[in-house]
């Protein structure tokens, strides 16, 4: 299925992808990451790397633009807007969440957007409310199950016993599309470059021996004055 037209939970084809990063060097774990500890992939690849460029996530090191292909390509199609019953409800009964009682903070950020982030604590949640000026309210959470936990030791340094709730519900589609089919998940984020915002995805790491790979650009750091190489 075209993913223009794709629905939430189906099955789409992305034959060509890109992935911006080093993949001739063993991968250094990450200390989040959205995509968990698979590769992340784009369609914007340009847009990607001002992305991380941004946001510090690169600042210093020499990236590659990877185009990786593979004509029978299937990823599970993630609408950022829709909630995640069956994704939450398979990872309930897999064992990698429980859900406890935690707090629920909206706020708006720089760009007029509404944002929130979760804790388990009312007392953290107030602190956090007061100081954004916004509101809180009581609502489950998600923390880590057994299986989640081991996941995150291997995919994150950070501890897992700090795992943000709206991060570990971020990884609940790479968690239940890893028991499909499937190459890897596409979430159809907006593409907004000001807001740090573009369709993106992950491709799971037993999955890339699949893909053909090539180097298509390479750019180093913004104060190094060696010039743009592009295969």
């Amino acid at each position: 299925m075209n993913h223009r037209n794709a629905a939430h939970g189906e099955t789409i084809s992305l034959p060509t992808v890109y992935h911006v990063g080093n993949l001739d060097e063993e991968r250094a774990v990450p200390y989040t990451s959205q995509e968990g500890g698979e590769l992340s992939i784009s369609v914007h690849p340009d847009v990607w790397e001002g992305i991380i460029r941004g946001d510090g996530t690169a600042t210093h090191e020499t990236l590659h633009t990877y185009e990786l292909s593979n004509g029978q390509a299937e990823f599970y199609y993630v609408d950022p807007t829709a909630e995640l019953e069956a994704e939450r409800a398979w990872c309930l009964d897999a064992e990698y969440i429980t859900e406890v009682t935690g707090y629920r903070v909206t706020f708006t950020d720089e760009n007029g957007d509404e944002r929130y982030l979760k804790v388990k604590d009312e007392g953290t949640a107030q602190e956090e409310a007061a100081s954004r000026q916004s509101r809180y309210a009581e609502e489950p959470i998600l923390t880590l199950a057994a299986k989640g936990v081991d996941y995150w030791n291997k995919a994150f340094r950070q501890a897992p016993e700090h795992a943000s709730p709206v991060l570990i519900e971020g990884l609940l589609p790479i968690w239940y599309a890893s028991d499909l089919d499937v190459d890897g998940v596409w979430w159809a984020e907006q593409l907004a470059p000001e807001k740090r915002s573009a369709p993106r995805g992950c491709i799971f790491q037993n999955r890339l021996n699949r893909w053909n790979k090539e180097i298509t650009g390479t750019t180093k750091p913004a104060f190094d004055d060696s010039p743009r190489s592009s295969a």
